[in-house]
């Protein structure tokens, strides 16, 4: 089976590593904005061009909305290459946003650390929160205004 896969997608077993954060539960009772809080960290991330996706959940208890940023620094400065923001819609007294989140990096020097950080109205928390870094051998990225 392996040896089929590898032909159909070539790609996906090349040289290229992955990095992965998880973070099954937590921060919880965070403070509400404007500030941001942490919620999960990738750090060790070699130089590179990265396509990066992530995700987390916020849950408050009421419909108050949730912001969340994804986040880099090598050394060159704070980055910040994708955010969302979500209303919130209560059901059975809880409210669950879920926010993905992707981006395609480049690291030029030492080694980045890549983080997810959120906000809302209201003391929350977070669950199912991750980040992964799967390294491509070359990528451009280019704002368009069409």
């Amino acid at each position: 089976m392996r040896a089929f896969l590898r032909r159909i997608f070539p790609f996906f077993f090349s040289c290229c590593p992955a990095y992965a954060a998880h973070r099954l539960d937590g921060p919880k009772t965070s403070p509400p904005g404007p500030g941001y809080t942490t919620i999960v960290t990738l750090t060790g991330v070699p130089p590179g061009d990265y396509v990066v996706v992530a995700k987390t959940v916020i849950v408050t208890t009421t419909s108050d909305g949730s912001d969340v940023h994804l986040a880099y620094d090598f050394g060159a400065g704070r980055a910040d290459p994708d955010r969302t923001n979500q209303s919130g819609y209560t059901t059975g007294g809880s409210c669950r946003m879920t926010h993905n989140l992707e981006a395609l990096i480049h690291v030029t020097s030492g080694t980045a650390k890549i983080w997810l950080e959120g906000r809302s109205g209201q003391t929350w928390s977070a669950t199912d929160s991750k980040i992964i870094a799967v390294q491509v051998s070359t990528g451009a990225d280019a704002e368009v205004t069409s």
